[in-house]
């Protein structure tokens, strides 16, 4: 929907907008380092794929609902998890979706924060798996988005094992040849006449 069409719904907005399918949502990226300060945030629009629409009337919200696939989930993730030249993992996903009926907007404007609304529009998700977006009135589909919490990978060096073989080395670094003495055995000619012999 182009920004002029948008305008043009915002001024009739008297009228009661049912729900619709998003075609795009944000995502937003949230990087934490090992100190557990955020590093960055990036926000990107990703597609989505709007479910089959054939045979299905204008009240079926069951398929006026959106998605992304695991696959593209899983995509996402690899392309993300490196930032800083430094690699991230996945802790957390949580979508915020506010499907609100029409009929209802007036009512949920009136809230306090003290109030309990029947609808809670923040849900956490199973990492990695396949992402659902329900319907929502167009003047929300900004407001709606997922976000993707990456904690920095702390990956310990691996410990070698010390060598149990005596170090040749000197103290100007230079590794030299272990010295080898040699050991001359001289023995007896048999054939040789001692005094004994004679």
């Amino acid at each position: 929907m182009s920004w002029l069409e948008t305008e043009k719904r915002l001024l009739e907005i008297n009228k009661n907008y049912p729900r619709e399918a998003m075609r795009t949502i944000n995502c937003h990226y949230i990087y934490v380092n090992q100190n557990d300060y955020i590093e960055k945030v990036e926000t990107e629009k990703t597609v989505l794929t709007v479910m089959n629409k054939e045979n299905t009337s204008e009240t079926d919200m069951e398929n006026k609902r959106s998605f992304i696939s695991k696959e593209k989930v899983l995509d996402i993730i690899h392309k993300k998890n490196r930032v800083f030249n430094k690699k991230y993992i996945l802790k957390e996903t949580m979508i915020y979706n506010i499907d609100l009926e029409p009929e209802n907007i007036f009512l949920y404007s009136k809230t306090t924060e003290n109030d309990v609304f029947p609808t809670n529009f923040s849900k956490v998700l199973t990492n990695g798996e396949k992402i659902v977006i329900q319907p929502s009135i167009f003047i929300f589909h900004e407001t709606n988005g997922l976000y993707f919490l990456f904690y920095e990978d702390i990956e310990k060096e691996p410990v070698l094992p010390k060598s149990i073989l005596k170090n040749t080395n000197n103290n100007d670094g230079i590794s030299r040849e272990p010295i080898k003495k040699r050991v001359t055995i001289k023995l007896k000619n048999r054939n040789s006449k001692t005094r004994k012999s004679i």
